[in-house]
C-alpha cells in the first residue's frame, strides 16, 4: 500500500517531466543492465544491490527509464535510457 503510493508518486512526476521535455528529443543514454518486467514505470522486486543495473519500460518505445534506490526501494528514478543495440 505505502510502496505502491510512492511507486505511483514517483512515476506521475516522472511522467510529467518526460511529457514536458518529449518534444526536445535529448540524446538518450544506454540502459544499464536488465529490464525489471512488463510493469511500466516500475522496479517491482527488485533488490536493492541490483537495482542500479536495472531499467523499466516507460511505455514509449524505445525510451526506458533506470531504475535507483530510494529509502529501502528499488523504484524508476531515471534517468532515460535506451537499451543497448
Amino acid at each position: 500500500p505505502l510502496q505502491q503510493v510512492l511507486h505511483m508518486a514517483v512515476a506521475m512526476r516522472l511522467l510529467v517531466i518526460f511529457l514536458v521535455w518529449l518534444p526536445v528529443k535529448a540524446a538518450v543514454a544506454d540502459c544499464k543492465g536488465d529490464v525489471a518486467g512488463d510493469k511500466i514505470w516500475m522496479c517491482p522486486d527488485v533488490d536493492v544491490k541490483q537495482c542500479p543495473l536495472t531499467y523499466a519500460s516507460t511505455g514509449f518505445s524505445p525510451e526506458y527509464i533506470q531504475c535507483g534506490v530510494a529509502g529501502k526501494s528499488c523504484v524508476s528514478l531515471g534517468p532515460l535510457c535506451q537499451p543497448r543495440k
